[in-house]
């Protein structure tokens, strides 16, 4: 008993007054329960917030400004105990950090996390409101279980050109940041050029760089022409002196194959970006060299043995791919026709409500037939792939189609992305496709 006194004591001297004064409590009377807990930070919106305003401006102001590091060099620099920045965009700017808030957070929810963590670093950042500034775009979960949150960054209501960031959260607390973002602009968002304006100073200038061709027509060719042929947007951008404009982005699609995009200074009508936005074909002399190569490689395989890779599954068509490798892969079957097109179906991100088949598939792996036209060209023309025995004799169509249901199981099994366009869109292979000249691409 004597040897708690010193306890005891210890206990009553290290009590706070507010303690003592919430469990003080009259003799004989009820007893009473009461907390000295602050108000959960789930309450906090980030709405209310003042503009300018910081949950974190007494932490902030602790720390030593920053020197300008070397670009992208790794330098562990504490901005908030646990928080610490690994690399430097070549501007100074943060963009990786690692580390969580020195604060619970377990009553906050992970959309609330990430802009707290943003409002920690924003002085760091140079960004005014991050609550105002990034947008919460897209959250996935890996199958490791932590979850990544995209965010957008915008000046005004302006989707700022090319930035975006990734926060990263594990057992519920945000644990990091990665990305590209630009420091919060000062500029007059009241464009000078006009949208109009801006287009015709696009396609003068497309004009000499690609050539323009008809939207191919017909229920079926239709589907592989863009939705749009242009689009255009007023957006914040930064040239390479990080100088910020209002710029108009156009997005133009002068035939079904190339898609440019144009980046015109809404002020000054000045073009700060021209550059292809698609996946273009290279006939250099390696090239050619490579295939060449790859051909006399192919006939030796030929003349020796064929071997078997099958896809797993019920295995309904075949055949003998580039390689000579004989392929086993699905394909559609229309009983009305006795024919089998080369669609797969069998893929979860398969729409049966929303298809109408064979012409409308809708999440399937669809190979079909360019017919030696060209998509830069006002001919182009497709059809589907038959077969009435489900021997297939094309190899490169079916090299394409296998290929193609491989693709998408990789990026479904390893990533969790679902389809080219990860929404379950359909994956197109177009065969037998002209170059812009009438030439065969091989």
């Amino acid at each position: 008993m004597k040897s708690l006194i010193p306890i005891l004591i210890g206990l009553l001297f290290c009590a706070s007054p507010t303690f003592a004064q919430k469990t003080t409590k009259k003799r004989g009377a009820k007893k009473t329960t009461s907390s000295v807990r602050s108000k959960p930070l789930r309450t906090i919106h980030r709405t209310a917030l003042p503009k300018g305003a910081s949950f974190f401006n007494s932490t902030l102001s602790r720390f030593e400004p920053l020197e300008k590091p070397v670009a992208q060099r790794k330098s562990n620099v504490m901005i908030g105990s646990p928080i610490k920045v690994v690399a430097f965009s070549p501007q100074g700017q943060p963009t990786w950090v690692e580390g969580s808030l020195s604060i619970n957070t377990r009553d906050v929810n992970i959309e609330d996390q990430a802009y707290l963590y943003l409002d920690e670093l924003k002085s760091r950042m140079s960004i005014q409101n991050p609550n105002e500034e990034f947008l919460i775009t897209k959250q996935l979960t890996d199958k490791a279980g932590q979850k990544h949150i995209r965010m957008e960054q915008y000046f005004n209501g302006l989707p700022i050109y090319a930035s975006e960031i990734i926060l990263h959260a594990k057992d519920g607390k945000i644990i990091g940041l990665n990305g590209n973002y630009q420091p919060t602009p000062d500029i007059d968002i009241n464009p000078s050029l006009t949208k109009i304006n801006a287009i015709s100073l696009v396609k003068d200038d497309l004009a000499t760089k690609a050539k323009f061709a008809n939207f191919p027509k017909g229920k079926l060719a239709a589907q592989f022409a863009p939705a749009h042929q242009l689009e255009s947007q007023l957006v914040v951008c930064y040239d390479d002196a990080q100088m910020a404009h209002l710029a108009w982005q156009i997005n133009i699609h002068p035939n079904i194959t190339e898609e440019w995009l144009y980046l015109v200074d809404a002020h000054s009508s000045k073009i700060l970006d021209a550059h292809i936005n698609s996946c273009q074909f290279a006939h250099n002399e390696s090239v050619q060299a490579a295939i060449k190569q790859s051909k006399h490689v192919n006939k030796e395989v030929a003349e020796t043995t064929v071997q078997m890779d099958p896809l797993d599954g019920n295995l309904d068509a075949s055949g003998l791919d580039l390689n000579n490798f004989l392929r086993q892969f699905k394909t559609y079957n229309v009983t009305s026709q006795s024919t089998n097109f080369m669609i797969d179906v069998t893929r979860s991100m398969y729409n049966a409500s929303g298809s109408n088949m064979p012409d409308e598939p809708a999440g399937a792996i669809w190979t079909i037939n360019g017919n030696n036209t060209s998509p830069q060209g006002n001919n182009f023309q497709v059809t589907h792939l038959t077969n009435g025995t489900n021997n297939w004799s094309d190899k490169k169509a079916v090299s394409a189609h296998y290929n193609a249901g491989l693709a998408y199981d990789y990026y479904k099994n390893t990533f969790g992305r679902n389809s080219i366009n990860g929404q379950g869109g359909t994956v197109t292979s177009i065969v037998n496709v002209a170059d812009e000249n009438g030439g065969g691409m091989d």
